[in-house]
């Protein structure tokens, strides 16, 4: 897993990614399930943390309805586990997660 993570970290910098910004996300998407609850996770994504702002796919309107909804408390428990104010907002895109 370790040396998916320094590919991924590696494949997200080459996109011009800042590496706090590619850190966070790392973080942020192995602990999805955790901040959002199980359920929401089988039907959102993040999709990457860029300047401040949580990207994150939903797979239908009421998931991303949902997602904003909930915005603030996965903002808290977001930078709580960051240990830091790293993410300020979230937007939420609609579309086709992949399904593994």
């Amino acid at each position: 897993m370790r040396h998916l993570s320094l590919g991924l970290r590696k494949v997200l910098s080459g996109l011009g990614l800042a590496a706090a910004d590619v850190d966070g996300y790392l973080i942020i998407a192995r602990l999805w399930s955790e901040l959002v609850g199980h359920e929401m996770a089988r039907h959102t994504s993040p999709l990457r943390l860029e300047n401040g702002t949580l990207f994150v796919l939903a797979d239908d309107a009421a998931w991303a309805s949902e997602i904003r909804w909930s915005s603030q408390a996965i903002l808290m428990e977001a930078n709580e586990e960051l240990g830091t104010e790293r993410v300020q907002k979230i937007e939420v895109r609609l579309g086709r997660l992949n399904s593994t």
